[in-house]
């Protein structure tokens, strides 16, 4: 199955053993780029190719020969799925083991990066916000579109996220819950301290 992004396409694969990932990703006539080579442990690999001007060729997309290239995740397999999010401005963000990595889609370089102390468990954005949401083990932390931290909150082990047109409530495993202002990230009535 393909994704489209504007003109390009996106292929996702999983794979049985790391040696066949990496021989895939450095076949690519793009070259690629490995996420997660610094996992503690080695269990799960990804690929996502991008397949330049597949559908069409955009106004942006500068003329080249390179067809596609890949990105390689290794995963430390915690339960966690590595995620995927394409921004507006044709960056690639994924989220996997303790980071979040926004990859230029045409430029096949790292934008930006956010490690954690905490596992990566899932990530968002708000259109009308223009803000990547990026939940962790134990909180939020919000970015803007080119990976500059916005607000973050962090306090024990998320169990539930709700979103609302201006808020978000974070339920959490042993303290009680807090609603936070979407724009801003601080507590709304006083439910808890920030």
């Amino acid at each position: 199955m393909l994704i489209a992004i504007e003109g390009h396409a996106l292929e996702l694969q999983t794979w049985g053993d790391k040696s066949a990932m990496l021989q895939f990703v450095h076949g690519s006539d793009g070259g690629g780029l490995i996420l997660g080579d610094d996992s503690e442990q080695e269990l799960e690999f990804y690929s996502a190719s991008v397949h330049f001007n597949y559908a069409a060729q955009t106004e942006t997309s500068q003329e080249t020969p390179i067809t596609s290239w890949v990105i390689g995740l290794i995963s430390e397999g915690h339960g966690v799925k590595p995620q995927l999010i394409a921004l507006p401005d044709r960056t690639l963000v994924f989220g996997l083991n303790h980071e979040v990595i926004g990859i230029g889609l045409e430029s096949r370089k790292i934008v930006f990066r956010h490690r954690f102390d905490t596992l990566f468990h899932a990530l968002f954005y708000l259109s009308r916000y223009s803000t990547l949401i990026v939940r962790n083990e134990i909180g939020i932390v919000a970015l803007d579109e080119i990976g500059q931290e916005l607000w973050r909150y962090e306090k024990d082990v998320v169990t539930n996220c709700i979103i609302d047109e201006s808020h978000l409530e974070l339920h959490f495993m042993d303290t009680p819950p807090v609603v936070l202002d979407l724009k801003t990230g601080r507590v709304i009535d006083g439910v808890s301290e920030h």
